[in-house]
């Protein structure tokens, strides 16, 4: 017996499936359940699709194209052991290859091989000479500085010259995904980006939205106090404890941990220089976004990256006074470990950050990039040495900031990212 249904014609029915797969606010991915849902939480209806084959073939593939696919980064007290031991693993692994080099590379590094080095990352030629001039263990500064460029590019390297080799894996095809990461983020997540350019090359029509909250991911959360010296049972116990419990009043080095505002551009920056490198890597344009959200508190969100530019424009006025290779007392390697020099495309890259350019944006008002006052900033300074430069960086003002309600205190929010290893 026909159905009534497919004497309809092909448009017609074409419409009635859009229809019929399209959920208000599309669908989201549900990590206890390990499966899409729609964003109401109910189950995703495709009942017409199993009525017979000729409606399964005309369906195939139409829901995924349809909806927005939301994925949110997600926190839970029985998994935060075993992510402690992933971002351990993950860092230690990176750490390794970073101390081969420095330990061995003057021992293994021929000319033939820092030749080829410097053809394929000449950013860091300065370094792979002097790498290779070395009579013993060669070591960059201890503040982790990539010598200007994003940490990625240097891990890169570093992988390179240890010889590994990474392949990223393809999947299914679909038209679009946000990523809202409200839970803070392990294993680097700056760069977690990358892994889908494959998948935009490989689809057009792809648009990805990946939403970063400022305050409780973006912003760094371990300088000031070192929380995994802490009994953490302790410690639980004190920042979890409901309203009724808040006569008890917590201690004052806690109630003291605020974010520092010398902390924000390292931070923040690393995800502006890892966005803006995709297309480099072959992200096709328009196919990513990142979003920074300064949900709930979008006026302190702006004073916060108004830090971010006051920075970017000092570090413009340091480069000015100090460019690169200029003179041999001031080599590019001392230069690099300066504290308020961060990535060498850091003032570029915030040039073009606003409400509504494609690759970066906020959803607060980021404030504007003043680049040209970094030339009067560098003349005002003249003949300063590099330890005045420095002093002089490490004036913000405001020195510090706090969260605001419906956000818990900074050093709550701190707790809830306590990683331990077991």
């Amino acid at each position: 017996m026909s159905s009534s249904f497919l004497l309809l014609p092909r448009e017609v029915r074409d419409i009635i499936y859009d229809y019929y797969v399209c959920c208000d606010g599309g669908y989201v991915y549900d990590f206890e359940g390990n499966k899409l849902v729609q964003a109401n939480g109910n189950h995703i209806e495709l009942a017409l699709l199993r009525t017979c084959h000729q409606v399964a073939r005309e369906m195939n593939g139409l829901a995924l194209p349809t909806n927005t696919i939301t994925f949110s980064t997600f926190f839970s007290e029985k998994t935060r052991g075993s992510a402690g031991q992933f971002h351990a693993a993950i860092s230690r692994q990176k750490q390794g290859k970073d101390m081969f080099i420095e330990f061995l590379g003057y021992k293994l590094y021929t000319p033939q091989m820092a030749t080829v080095a410097t053809a394929r990352y000449p950013m860091f030629e300065p370094y792979i000479t002097s790498l290779a001039s070395q009579s013993g263990p060669f070591f960059r500064p201890r503040n982790g500085n990539p010598y200007g460029q994003p940490p990625s590019l240097w891990r890169e390297f570093a992988e390179f010259a240890a010889g590994a080799d990474i392949r990223i894996r393809r999947g299914q095809n679909i038209s679009c995904f946000a990523r809202k990461d409200y839970e803070f983020g392990l294993a680097f997540p700056e760069e977690h980006a990358r892994g889908l350019i494959p998948f935009c090359v490989e689809n057009a029509k792809l648009r990805v939205e990946r939403y970063v909250s400022l305050w409780q991911n973006a912003l760094p959360v371990a300088r000031q106090l070192d929380y995994t010296g802490v009994d953490l049972g302790w410690l639980r116990w004190v920042t979890d404890r409901s309203d009724s419990d808040m006569h008890l009043s917590d201690p004052e080095w806690l109630r003291n941990d605020k974010l520092a505002a010398r902390d924000i551009t390292k931070s923040i920056g690393t995800w502006i220089v890892e966005a803006h490198r995709l297309p480099s890597l072959g992200m096709p344009e328009g196919s990513y976004t990142l979003v920074f959200d300064g949900g709930p508190m979008p006026e302190k969100s702006t004073a916060a990256f108004a830090v971010v530019q006051r920075d970017a424009v000092w570090q413009a006025a340091f480069t000015t006074r100090f460019p690169r290779g200029s003179t041999p007392e001031h080599p590019w390697l001392n230069m690099c470990a300066q504290p308020g020099y961060f990535f060498e495309s850091l003032p570029d890259a915030i040039r073009h950050i606003t409400t509504t350019s494609s690759l970066i944006r906020c959803n607060f008002d980021p404030g504007q990039l003043h680049i040209d006052s970094a030339k009067a900033l560098a003349d005002a300074r003249v003949g300063w040495s590099l330890e005045r430069w420095q002093d002089d960086w490490d004036t913000h003002e405001p020195r510090e900031f706090e969260t605001e309600s419906p956000l818990p205190p900074w050093y709550k929010l701190r707790w809830q990212r306590v990683m331990p290893v077991l």
